[in-house]
C-alpha cells in the first residue's frame, strides 16, 4: 500500500460552488455537530483497513487507461442525518453520478456523488481513485465554505484501537465498470469561523459506483436575477437518468430530490417540452422550479425578462443530444424566485435515442373537390407501399378567361393545385410547410399547363411550390415519390361495357406506377380504352 500512502498527499483540490448549484443539498436543517473521536489514522491502520475490505474478494478487473473512467455511473450509497450519532440509520440511495476528465488532464471530476464536485486522481498502479480532503465542496450561505473530511470505521487489532478514523483521501477500488468505497463516508466539514472542523449536514456512503448507459449529461448555466447574469454558454453540467418509452424521454431525477420531466420526440427529430412540468417541488429553501420556455433574443436586465412561461419549449434532437433550445428551469416561489437554470443540451452515453416513424402521406393542395388554396386544407391519397399514391378528384373549372385563367380547346376553366406531404397547423403557416412542398417542373418557374395530349403520361416533379393548371373534370391523379411523377387520367362517365366492341381501337392498363401494359397489373388498373376515331375512355378496375 505504499502508493496509497504517496496518493494521501495529494494537495487539496479547491471547488467552488455557484449561487444556485443544482448538486447543492437543501440548506434546512443543517445543523452544525462536532466531530467527536475521529482520529487520524497511521499509514498502517488505514492499510490494514484496507486489506480487511479486500479479504475473501476476488481480484480486481484493471483499466487500461484513465480514458476508461469517463461514462456515467448509478451510485448505491446512501447517506445520515447529521442531527444523529447513530452511523447505522444508512438511507439508502440511487443517484447518477459522472466521471470526466479535469482541464488540468492529471486528474478526475465527480459529480452526483454527493453534493458538490470533487476532483480525484486516478492512481493506475494500486487501480484506484484517490479522493482527496480539504477540498471545497459547497458553499454554505451562512457558515461559508465546506470541504470534504472522508472518515472509516476500523475495527482494531492487537496493536490498534478500534474506532473512526480519517486519512488523506477517499479510496474507490476500480473493478473493471464499477468502483467501490465500500466502508468510506464522506462528509462537508465548515472550514472556518465558529465552527470550524464541525460536519455540516447528511453525510454520505458512496457505496458502489456502477457503470450504466441510462446516466447522461445536462449542460447548464445559472441565470441569476439578484447578480444578474445572461450567459447562455453552458459553464457547468450535471448527471441525470435518460429513459424512453415510445417517443417520451423522461429526464429523471438528480440527486434524488428532482422530479422528471418529459421531452416529447418527433420524427423530422425535433422536440417539445411542455411549461409548468414541476421539476424541484415543495423543496423547504429553493421553492419550486418549473420548466418554461425562455427568448434570450431581448435585451434583459433580470431573468424574467426571458420568461415566456405558458409557451412550449422547442428544440431538435439527435440519437446522442437533445438540444433544448430556449429551455430553463425557472422558480416562481421559495429563496430562488427570479432565478433559473438554462438547460442548453442533454448527453445521451447510453443507448441511442430513437426517434416515431411517421406514416408516409401526401396530400393534393390547391382547387381539387371543392377546397381552396390553405396550408392545412388537402386531399389525402391513398397509398399501400408508401411509394404510389392515387387520388380520384374533381376539378370544378372555377377559373375563367376573366380571371386570368388560359381555357382549353373546349372553353372549360382551369383549377390549380400541387401536393404536399405535411399540412400546416393553421391556416396561414405557409413558411411551416414550404420544405414539404412538391410541384411542378418548369423552366421558368411559373405554372405548368397539362394539355390533353400530356394525359396519361408520367410528368416531373420536385420539391417546391410550382402549381400545375388543368381544365375541370373527373381525374385520377397517380404520384409516384420514389420517380418523382404524377400522371393524370381524366375519367369518363362512359363504362367500358357501353362501348360498342366494333368501335375499339385498343386497350392498355396503367397501374399506380405510371407502368402501361397490354395486360391488367394486380391491384389498382386505369383502363385507357382508344375509340377508332380516335378519342378515348378511361374507367378504373381493381384486380
Amino acid at each position: 500500500m505504499k502508493k496509497l500512502l504517496l496518493s494521501a498527499c495529494v494537495a487539496a483540490l479547491a471547488m467552488s460552488a455557484s449561487a444556485f448549484n443544482l448538486a447543492q443539498p437543501s440548506e434546512a436543517n443543517m445543523t452544525p455537530v462536532k466531530m467527536e473521536n475521529v482520529k487520524q489514522a497511521t499509514p498502517e491502520i488505514f492499510n490494514n483497513f484496507v486489506k480487511s475490505v479486500r479479504a475473501n474478494k476476488a481480484p480486481h478487473k484493471v483499466i487500461s487507461q484513465q480514458s476508461d473512467l469517463y461514462k456515467g455511473y448509478m451510485q448505491q450509497g446512501g447517506s445520515i442525518d447529521t442531527r444523529t450519532t447513530d452511523y447505522s440509520g444508512l438511507t439508502e440511495t440511487v443517484a447518477p453520478v459522472l466521471i470526466t476528465p479535469n482541464a488540468a488532464g492529471d486528474s478526475v471530476v465527480l459529480t452526483g456523488m454527493m453534493p458538490g464536485t470533487m476532483k480525484g486522481v486516478y492512481d493506475a498502479t494500486e487501480n484506484v481513485i484517490a479522493i482527496p480532503n480539504d477540498q471545497v465542496v459547497f458553499t454554505h450561505s451562512t457558515y461559508g465554505d465546506c470541504i470534504l473530511k472522508s472518515t472509516f470505521y476500523y475495527e482494531g487489532d492487537e496493536t490498534s484501537q478500534a474506532g473512526w478514523y480519517t486519512y488523506g483521501a477517499a479510496y474507490g477500488e476500480i473493478d473493471g465498470d464499477n468502483i467501490s468505497f465500500e466502508g468510506q463516508y464522506l462528509h462537508m466539514v465548515i472550514l472556518s469561523g465558529t465552527y470550524a472542523n464541525y460536519r455540516l449536514g447528511d453525510f454520505y456512503y458512496p457505496g458502489t459506483l456502477y457503470a450504466d448507459g441510462s446516466v447522461g449529461r445536462m449542460d447548464v448555466v445559472d441565470l441569476q436575477s439578484d447578480n444578474f447574469v445572461d450567459a447562455t454558454t453552458p459553464t457547468e453540467f450535471y448527471p441525470v437518468t435518460l429513459s424512453q418509452e415510445g417517443n417520451v424521454v423522461t429526464v429523471g431525477a438528480f440527486g434524488g430530490w428532482y422530479e422528471p420531466v418529459d421531452v416529447v420526440l418527433a420524427a423530422d427529430r425535433t422536440l417539445t417540452v411542455a411549461p409548468q412540468q414541476t421539476w424541484v417541488s415543495g423543496n423547504a429553501t429553493y421553492g419550486d422550479f418549473s420548466t418554461a420556455a425562455a427568448d434570450f433574443s431581448v435585451q434583459a436586465s433580470t431573468v424574467s425578462d426571458y420568461l415566456l412561461e405558458d409557451a412550449t419549449i422547442y428544440g431538435t434532437a439527435t440519437e446522442t443530444e437533445l438540444n433544448l433550445g430556449s429551455f430553463m428551469y425557472y422558480s416562481t416561489t421559495g429563496y430562488w424566485t427570479g432565478q433559473a437554470i438554462y438547460a442548453a443540451t442533454i448527453h445521451n452515453f447510453g443507448e441511442p435515442f430513437t426517434f416515431p416513424v411517421e406514416e408516409p402521406a401526401l396530400y393534393i393542395l390547391g382547387e381539387v373537390n371543392e377546397n381552396s388554396w390553405a396550408p392545412n386544407v388537402g386531399v389525402e391519397m391513398l397509398t399501400e407501399d408508401g411509394v404510389n399514391f392515387t387520388a380520384d378528384v374533381t376539378l370544378d373549372g372555377r377559373n375563367i378567361e376573366g380571371n386570368g385563367a388560359m381555357l382549353n380547346a373546349a372553353g372549360d376553366g382551369v383549377n390549380y393545385f400541387s401536393f404536399t406531404t405535411k399540412l400546416a397547423e393553421d391556416a396561414n403557416d405557409w413558411d411551416g410547410i414550404a420544405q414539404y412542398r412538391i410541384g411542378a417542373i418548369t423552366d421558368d418557374g411559373s405554372n405548368y399547363w397539362i394539355t390533353d395530349d400530356q394525359l396519361n403520361q408520367p410528368l416531373g416533379l420536385q420539391s417546391g411550390s410550382t402549381a400545375f393548371r388543368l381544365p375541370g373534370g373527373d381525374y385520377t391523379f397517380n404520384v409516384n415519390l420514389e420517380n418523382m411523377t404524377l400522371t393524370v387520367v381524366k375519367n369518363s362517365t362512359t363504362a367500358i361495357s357501353d362501348i360498342n366492341a366494333a368501335n375499339v381501337a385498343g386497350v392498355k392498363y396503367v397501374n399506380l406506377a405510371g407502368q402501361v401494359s397490354s395486360k391488367p397489373f394486380e391491384g389498382v388498373n386505369i383502363v385507357v380504352t382508344t375509340l377508332t376515331d380516335g378519342t378515348t375512355q378511361t374507367s378504373k378496375v381493381i384486380k
